[in-house]
């Protein structure tokens, strides 16, 4: 598998967001599932839980924002239980370089992100002695001649 996508894999596994997307699916896959099992349709599970069917329609379909109780109450309107479980993370990929090479890298990407900082403080440095010497420039010329005096930057 090409390892430019394999990263991208890598990237949003450990992602939260994508984790919670992830949890999200699996969960409306096993509740219709269970709804198709005992031929339990939207609106029947409406009126097991007092609700209305587009609420039913909402969390299968949308983004439901359910509460460990919300989630108690489906599973105990459709006859079933919850099983919450944490569990340690997956092992590596095969194509994963080895744990030298990936601190090398790591080492790589930081070194490369502080050069990138230190040119742009540089070009923000050079910029702020450009402004200020052309500044400088224009007030030694406008100098009041009758009083000799040079006025300075304010």
């Amino acid at each position: 598998m090409d390892r430019f996508f394999m990263d991208d894999i890598e990237r949003w596994e450990n992602d939260p967001e994508y984790q919670t997307e992830i949890l999200l699916l699996d969960l409306n896959e096993r509740i219709c599932e269970w709804m198709e099992k005992q031929g339990v349709n939207r609106a029947e599970l409406a009126r097991r839980l007092g609700k209305s069917r587009a609420y039913i329609t909402r969390m299968l379909n949308g983004k439901p924002n359910l509460t460990i109780g919300s989630l108690v109450k489906v599973a105990s309107a459709l006859g079933v239980k919850v099983e919450i479980g944490l569990a340690s993370p997956s092992p590596p990929i095969a194509d994963s370089p080895p744990p030298e090479e990936e601190k090398q890298q790591e080492t790589e990407w930081k070194i490369m992100q502080k050069e990138r900082e230190k040119y742009l403080l540089d070009q923000q440095l050079k910029s702020k002695v450009r402004d200020y010497s052309s500044g400088y420039e224009l007030k030694k010329k406008n100098y009041s001649k009758s009083r000799g005096v040079l006025q300075c930057c304010q």
